[in-house]
This record gives structure tokens, C-alpha cells and sequence, in this order.
């Protein structure tokens, strides 16, 4: 009798999750990008932190941008399935980056759409805290994605030279891991900015604060974990993403997927 042909199966687990910096692991990283990429197109930044980091991260996407720790950042890394997540205190801990032109989403006179979307947690606390920033002085505002001292979360711009404000405010408040974003269509108006949590778009109060023409090119650093020096985040983050273009609910629902598939979560 002829032996069967015998086809071997990983278990769920293993088709899911390869632990960072095996072989297996750096493939499935490498898909994850991949695919981040191919559905944000112009992506401006990707933070991604990697198995081997410590004092600094290089950015995946094309800009390659060198994002440098506060401190090593070798104990406060953790395995999330197949990804690392790093955790903050929310006080004297974050990343930065050098600014480039790119990072500008306006330039005081016209301004394009574009989205933050980072996957993270939240610790409560009687602060704000900033998932990412390019926000350094009250003269040198762009853009800003944060968690509320109440836990609600906001996606600001600001026009640095009119001290105008546009500003999503979500209703309810979140804490734990979630997909955060925050997205905008470049309208210059405060209708054009929502925020979604896990995909989903979310009640919240949309509002304008002054006069608003458009963002400026400033010249402040790309900040992880914080916003202007303070705000700091306290959580964890896995990777935070902007990209050039308003990502719409399909986008972020197949972001999300990733996300499940990727950090074995079930967001």
C-alpha cells in the first residue's frame, strides 16, 4: 500500500506569531510594513521600533528618519506577539526627530490632508499625554495627536501666526491599548478633522479656536511621547504613522486588521 502524502501544519499560534528577531519574525515584520505602507501611501513618518533598539530607532519608511531615545530604551521593551511594544512614565521619558520640510503639512497659506494613526496604550492620569507632536513652543506649533488629562483624546492643528486652533475633542474617555488616529481632509476648516478609535469613528466636539489659516513649516522636532517638552505620555506605544493623505474608515479598519494579525491582539 502506498504511504500517504502527509501535510504538516503549524498551529494557530505559530501561523499568528514568530517572535522578534528570529528569521520568522523578520518576515513577518517586513509583511507588516509592507502593507502599512501600500495602504498610506505617502507615508511621513513609521515608527516601528526593532527587536535590537536601544538608544535610537531608524524610521522604515523611505524617509528614514533617526529617532533618539531620551535614554536607552533597552528595559522597557516588550514582546507584543510578533512586535515590540516600549513603555513610557509619563514624565521624563519620549523620542525625537530631527525636522524636515516633509513633516509640514502646510505652509501658512494652503495645507494638504493627512492622518496620525498610532497603536498604543493609555495610562489614566491628572495630565495630558502625548501620543506624538511637532509642537515645541507656544510660537512653534504644527500638529498633534494626544490623550486628555480626562483620558478623551484630541487631533489638533495650529496656524503658529494667527494663534488659530482646529481641534477634535472626543466625547467619551479611553484608556488601555487601542488604534488611535486622527485624520484630516485639508479643507482648512474644523469640519474636515475626526478622530477614530479601533476604526471607528467616535462622538466628539469639532472646533475652531481663533482665526485659522493654515499650518506653518516650523522648524520643531518630530516628538514620540510628548508635546512640547511636557505632556508626556504615560503607556506604551507599538508604532506611530503619518502619512499625506486622509485615511478613511476601510483604510483604518485594514490597519486595524494588521494589527490583530501582527501584535496577536483582537483590537
Amino acid at each position: 500500500m502506498p504511504a500517504k502524502n502527509l501535510l504538516l501544519v503549524p498551529n494557530d499560534w505559530q501561523l499568528k506569531v514568530a517572535k522578534p528577531g528570529t528569521a520568522a519574525g523578520d518576515q513577518k515584520r517586513d509583511e507588516f510594513i509592507h502593507d502599512l505602507l501600500a495602504i498610506c501611501g505617502d507615508v511621513r513618518v513609521l515608527w516601528l521600533p526593532a527587536n535590537g533598539d536601544t538608544t535610537t530607532s531608524t524610521s522604515v519608511d523611505r524617509n528614514a528618519r533617526v529617532h533618539t531615545y531620551d535614554a536607552s530604551i533597552a528595559s522597557r521593551k516588550s514582546v507584543l506577539g510578533s512586535g515590540i511594544s516600549v513603555s513610557f512614565n509619563g514624565s521624563d521619558q519620549y523620542a525625537t526627530a530631527p525636522d524636515t520640510d516633509n513633516l509640514s503639512l502646510g505652509n501658512g497659506t494652503t495645507e494638504g490632508a493627512f492622518s496620525v494613526v498610532v497603536l498604543g496604550s493609555v495610562t489614566a492620569s491628572a495630565a495630558a499625554k502625548a501620543f506624538c507632536s511637532k509642537w515645541a513652543s507656544s510660537t512653534n506649533e504644527e500638529y498633534a495627536l494626544v490623550s486628555n488629562s480626562d483620558e478623551t483624546v484630541s487631533f489638533l492643528l495650529v496656524d503658529a501666526s494667527t494663534d488659530g486652533i482646529i481641534d477634535f475633542a472626543t466625547t467619551s474617555a479611553y484608556t488601555g491599548r487601542h488604534l488611535f488616529s486622527g485624520t484630516y481632509d485639508g479643507s482648512r476648516s474644523h469640519i474636515g478633522v475626526a478622530v477614530q478609535i479601533d476604526a471607528v469613528a467616535v462622538a466628539g466636539t469639532a472646533s475652531l479656536s481663533g482665526t485659522y489659516v493654515a499650518m506653518e513649516n516650523l522648524g520643531a522636532t518630530f516628538d514620540i511621547g510628548q508635546r512640547q517638552g511636557a505632556a508626556q505620555l504615560s503607556g506604551s506605544l507599538e508604532f506611530v504613522l503619518v502619512c499625506a493623505k486622509q485615511l478613511s474608515i476601510d483604510d483604518l479598519w485594514s490597519i486595524k486588521a494588521l494589527c490583530n494579525a501582527f501584535y496577536d491582539l483582537a483590537l
